[in-house]
């Protein structure tokens, strides 16, 4: 037990080694004009740019409030088809439930917190994840092509809706049409 423990472990330490080394920087202007904010207490994530929201997508968050951690933190690293190391599952396998795109977060070096897709559907909009934020597939799909490394993401706890701690922002509550044009960065 102790020695799957240890080799376990080692596969997070060396996947969090690779995140850090195979990704270039965000541009100074990626940094400043683009960002992620996750509120856990409506499960929603906003992808914000020049001060304005882009999408507001739902999400599952932890299924205890301090299993999803709180604060500013930035995305370290980007990853197709993670690996799941807890219980040994492939990138790429229909049973991963991290789904096809993994954005690292800072808090646990990159592999041990992150936004990525899912194999369960229904959890979405509910408090149902060991601390990651699980996005639908498609939502994920969207999202990781405008992210770069280095963008901040800020998890928030309030009751109250995005929509109404941004009223300026009402109304866009609905992610991107199917096919809607995978674009650059943000």
């Amino acid at each position: 037990m102790l020695r799957d423990l240890a080799r376990g472990l080692a596969g997070l330490a060396l996947a969090g080694l690779l995140c850090l080394m195979n990704q270039p920087p965000a541009t100074a202007g990626d940094r400043h004009s683009s960002k992620i904010i996750i509120n856990k207490g409506t499960n929603q994530l906003a992808v914000v740019k020049d001060g304005r929201f882009l999408q507001v997508f739902p999400v599952a968050t932890g299924r205890l409030p301090s299993y999803t951690p709180e604060g500013v933190f930035r995305v370290v690293c980007k990853i197709v088809n993670p690996y799941y190391a807890r219980l040994k599952i492939p990138g790429g396998h229909p049973a991963n439930p991290l789904g096809k795109y993994w954005l690292g977060l800072s808090v646990g070096g990159g592999y041990q917190y992150g936004i990525h897709g899912n194999a369960d559907p229904s959890s979405i909009g509910k408090y149902a994840s060991g601390g990651c934020i699980r996005l639908h597939n498609s939502d994920i799909a969207w999202l990781f092509p405008r992210i770069a490394v280095g963008t901040p993401v800020e998890i928030i706890n309030s009751p109250v809706s995005l929509e109404m701690l941004y009223p300026d922002q009402a109304g866009l509550i609905c992610p991107p049409p199917a096919g809607a044009d995978q674009g650059e960065g943000i």
